[in-house]
């Protein structure tokens, strides 16, 4: 599957900014059945300075600066990926919940492939009580019968 994305980003500001610093990750990533083909970002006003990096994940990063006053800053990237990935296993011939949590528990490093990265609350994703009981419904202990969906 052939995807064409595009993720724009437009400011207005009342008065004239003389200075902007920005960290971008709008770069898409390759593996697991993605190719990125073409990946383009425009900035305006010109940023004087851009220097790019890969993030601890791996994630391609763009730190630049604009030194231009402006009172409009806009960021406009395009990307093509092609997509071919298997088809995804039966969910019933995988590990049960117990073990998957046991190996994010026991991990050996905390290199970026470490799932624990993403097991803890935080500002963005909250733990939430509604949530949490969503999950012990839907996820009963090994052996025990998921109930019934109520009507």
């Amino acid at each position: 599957m052939l995807y064409r994305l595009r993720h724009l980003t437009a400011y207005a500001y009342r008065n004239p900014v003389g200075f902007a610093r920005c960290t971008l990750r709008l770069a898409p990533a390759t593996g697991d059945g993605q190719v990125p083909l073409s990946h383009e970002v425009v900035v305006e006003p010109a940023p004087q300075t851009a220097t790019e990096r890969a993030d601890f994940f791996g994630n391609r990063t763009v730190s630049l600066t604009v030194e231009t006053p402006h009172r409009d800053f806009r960021i406009d990237a395009r990307s093509r990926i092609q997509v071919e990935r298997p088809p995804l296993p039966d969910p019933e011939t995988g590990p049960a919940w117990e073990e998957v949590r046991e190996r994010v528990l026991t991990w050996p490093g905390l290199g970026p492939e470490a799932a624990l990265h993403f097991a803890a609350p935080s500002r963005r994703v909250p733990l939430l009580p509604e949530i949490t009981d969503y999950a012990r419904a839907s996820f009963p202990p090994a052996g025990v019968p998921m109930p019934a969906p109520s009507t």
